[in-house]
């Protein structure tokens, strides 16, 4: 049956179809039937498919999609036999006509009869940047070899293995954890099906280019099919083991002999924090026993290194980067300083800002650029105050940019970090090149912290990572930490010093950041900070100047706000004033923001002609009464304490909770403040005195003393055990049942009552009990709230369960019933009673 697309083509009269190249796919795998999809959208004269049989009665998905559209399937076990071409199969092939070959994806060794016969020969993919990697193992020795890019090529087919002159080629970044799945998946098939299709055109525009491939830097890599190929060998690093591991994740699988058991792994990263805790395994050809802990199992190199395992005698010095959407700023501490005070942290102090006093030790994240966006010309309050103060011919000859973190919320597939760096991302490296290099014009720094927002994704991290490479910090001497963690590092070490800290305590944070707020309710246990209950959702939690933004735009029309827009100092006094309203403004007394004369101009007329009596403006100033800037702000304030009251609700132990960690930029805003005092006058709020230092001084405090970080697992969850149970707890349960057990079984010599008692106590718990109860516990929601309906009837079935079962084994043992079941086992010795009298009969196996 023809797919309309043969039909237009069977009925058409025109010649244009018939000009156009005849192609023949020559493959296999989802990989050639998305190529062979590619090509038919692009309309292109497929003449024939050929492809390997059915394997156990189901066609190939290349065959699938070509026979569905009516094109010719050629099915060939093999092409040739002792390097010659199988005449059938060679004048089959012929028989179509093509003009040119393409082989997507082919595991079949081709004759070079077929390879040379068409007039535009044949193109080939190969996942692999040729001529490095050459093999049918190439996307694994990409990541064993730990390449710092990947790719493939599409490349012309020649008479040696992947040697062949090069059409096109397309590169991509390897993450730090990518896998061959991962990497394939987001690049080297959907970018290489495209890749095929941009080739076959070329070569139609007769633009295709045949670039010979040179010897310099060419390897061969083994094929990964054997197994002792693949076993893990510990005589290397430890980055190098995760090298292996992942790039034989999934297939074909790296294994060791962990215990005496061949054992294959999967999902490898570096253990970047401090030595877990856990039971120590024995793992052959390592130098030092792995650990299986709650997160998996920790394997080590012949380095014996762990990043970031605690103080180092090396370090010297640890400094801090605050890398803020708005501000930035640095701190740094000696070890000698850290010894005597650990909160004696300095901290920079930028200096002045266009006349007015600083109101806190940060820069603004700015930067100026030349026309060609190579050369910087000043950054922080140099470049706003060049940027505003100059003329328009003076904007229009460079390039200004701020807010820079807000670019790291990328989702976005990285496929080439120096391109990626130079083109999209340099202003953030050139920024935090400028800032470090001023860091260690005041210190020699041996450690680095940088803190990170808690929203930030794996993309936006690693492309943080690599700007911070780029400007110049080793990645060894570099740690990550969230705004909350430092802020609780830096609150932690307050309540030390006062002798305030209960390390049995729980403590809510409340991180306002720059977006959105992260709540979250922490304890810590064993030198790790454990994540008790976290909220399922972000808070949204705009910055003020953005919140005023939107209300000035309600209070001016649309042609006073462009003009304003039109003019960067306007925008800046604004922003520049509501920053410092966070700082001084005090309950009920107006706040006074410094504006410039456009904008001034424009507010003044809107003003006049509203007549809005809580807002005045004189001598280059606006005053915004109390009850208008707490209107302003009231529906955001009030849906943050209430996101807050909600975790009180939902979290069943609140009442352990006694301590309030608050933190963020716009907790720096009074009214904020004072609405959580009120609504929370039970707890003890805790924060700095100087809320902008807070997150800066306590990423120093992480660098010194890095604390792990983890969610809440079972075992502290259900049992509320804070430490492993000792092995002799073990063993005297394990004991105690077993003497239990040989007891009944001797006393009513009968194992069925044996087995009843334990599917009752063990295994009707273990199936019905235990499990939703965890869920229940691990939900928090209200034990009887309508999520925990289905757990409840689970439990409550295996509870009535339970006890129905106890009930009738003690009757039946008590009232000496005979052990039907057991008889019928065929293991009980019974009484049979037999015409009156009674005979003992053993019945064995």
């Amino acid at each position: 049956m023809f797919a309309s697309r043969q039909l237009v083509r069977l009925f058409s009269t025109s010649q244009s179809w018939y000009d156009k190249m005849r192609i023949a796919i020559i493959g296999q795998s989802m990989f050639g039937a998305d190529v062979y999809r590619l090509l038919q959208k692009d309309g292109h004269h497929i003449v024939g498919v050929f492809t390997v049989p059915d394997v156990n009665g189901k066609p190939d998905p290349l065959a699938l999609a070509a026979s569905t559209d009516g094109i010719p399937v050629f099915k060939y076990k093999r092409w040739q036999l002792k390097k010659q071409a199988i005449s059938e199969v060679l004048e089959e092939y012929k028989s179509v006509k093509a003009d040119l070959n393409v082989l997507p994806f082919c595991s079949q060794f081709i004759p070079m009869d077929v390879i040379n016969f068409p007039k535009s020969k044949s193109i080939i993919y190969h996942p692999s940047i040729l001529p490095r990697h050459r093999g049918a193992s190439a996307i694994n020795w990409t990541l064993i070899q730990g390449d710092p890019s990947a790719g493939f090529s599409v490349f012309w087919a020649d008479d040696g293995l992947d040697t062949g002159p090069i059409l096109l080629q397309k590169k991509c970044y390897v993450a730090p954890n990518d896998t061959v799945d991962s990497i394939y998946n987001r690049f080297l098939y959907p970018e290489g099906v495209k890749a095929m299709g941009e080739a076959v055109k070329m070569i139609t525009e007769n633009r295709a280019p045949s670039i010979v491939q040179s010897e310099e830097g060419a390897t061969y890599d083994a094929m990964l099919n054997k197994k002792a190929l693949t076993e893990i060998k510990f005589d290397q690093t430890a980055q190098d083991v995760h090298n292996f591991i992942r790039g034989c994740d999934k297939v074909p699988g790296a294994w060791a002999t962990v215990n005496g058991q061949n054992v294959t792994l999967f999902g490898s990263r570096v253990w970047d924090r401090i030595e877990p805790r856990g039971t120590s395994v024995e793992v052959k050809g390592s130098s030092k026993p792995g650990i299986v802990h709650k997160y998996g199992l920790v394997l080590f190199g012949n380095d014996g290194k762990m990043k970031d395992d605690g103080i180092n005698e090396i370090c010297t010095v640890v400094a801090a980067l605050n890398f803020g959407n708005t501000y930035s700023g640095y701190a740094f501490s000696t070890k000698s300083d850290f010894e005597k005070n650990p909160l004696n942290i300095s901290i920079n102090t930028p200096g002045i800002c266009t006349g007015r006093p600083l109101f806190g030790k940060r820069y603004p994240t700015c930067i100026l650029f030349d026309s060609q966006k190579k050369n910087v010309l000043c950054y922080g309050y140099d470049a706003e105050k060049k940027w505003v103060e100059n003329g328009d011919a003076y904007r229009e000859s460079c390039f200004f940019f701020s807010h820079l973190r807000e670019t790291l919320k990328s989702n976005g597939v990285i496929e080439n970090e120096e391109n990626v760096l130079e083109k999209k991302y340099f202003q953030i490296w050139r920024y935090l090149e400028a800032l470090i290099a001023e860091c260690k014009n005041e210190v020699d720094v041996t450690r680095w912290v940088i803190t990170v927002p808690t929203y930030m994704t794996d993309t936006g991290e690693q492309i943080l990572k690599m700007c911070i490479k780029k400007a110049g910090i080793p990645v060894h001497q570099l740690t990550l930490v969230t705004d909350a963690e430092a802020s609780f590092a830096y609150c932690q070490k307050l309540l030390e010093s006062e002798r305030n800290f209960e390390g049995s305590t729980e403590y809510m944070i409340v991180d306002l950041g720059d977006n959105n707020a992260d709540i979250r309710v922490v304890k810590k246990v064993c030198g790790e900070l454990r994540v008790k209950y976290r909220q399922t959702r972000t808070v949204p939690t705009p910055s003020i100047f953005k919140q005023f933004l939107r209300n000035l735009n309600r209070l001016l029309s649309s042609r006073r706000m462009d003009i304003i827009k039109k003019d960067p100092l306007g925008y800046l006094e604004i922003e520049r004033g509501l920053e410092e309203v966070k700082l001084s403004a005090k309950r009920k007394k107006p706040i006074i923001v410094h504006l410039h004369q456009t904008t001034l101009d424009a507010l003044k007329e809107s003003i006049g002609d509203a007549k809005f009596p809580q807002i005045d403006i004189t001598n280059r100033v606006m005053i915004l009464y109390h009850s208008t800037y707490a209107k302003i702000f009231r529906n955001l304030i009030e849906h943050v304490t209430s996101r807050m009251e909600k975790v009180f609700e939902v979290y069943r132990e609140a009442n352990k909770v006694t301590h309030i960690v608050m933190t963020g930029d716009f907790y720096q805003c009074c009214l904020v403040k004072e609405s959580v005092e009120i609504k929370f006058p039970q707890k003890r709020i805790i924060s700095s005195a100087f809320e902008e230092e807070t997150v800066v001084k306590g990423a120093v405090l992480y660098g010194w003393q890095p604390f792990k970080y983890t969610f809440e697992v079972f075992e502290n969850s259900f049992f509320a055990v804070t430490e492993k149970a000792p092995m002799w707890r073990h063993l005297t349960v394990t004991i105690s049942v077993a003497a239990a057990t040989v007891l009944i079984a001797m006393t009513t010599d009968c194992l069925g009552i044996v087995l009843t008692f334990n599917g009752v106590v063990v295994a009707c718990p273990l199936a019905f009990i235990i499990p939703p109860l965890c869920v229940m516990k691990l939900r928090q929601e209200p034990v009887l709230s309508k999520e925990n309906i289905f757990p409840i009837l689970v439990a409550t079935f295996g509870i009535l369960a339970s006890v129905i079962g106890i009930i009738v084994a003690v009757y039946n043992l008590t009232k000496g019933i005979e052990c039907s079941h057991g008889k019928e086992m065929f293991y009980c010795l019974t009484p049979s009673r037999i015409n009156g009298s009674m005979l003992a009969s053993n019945t064995t196996l």
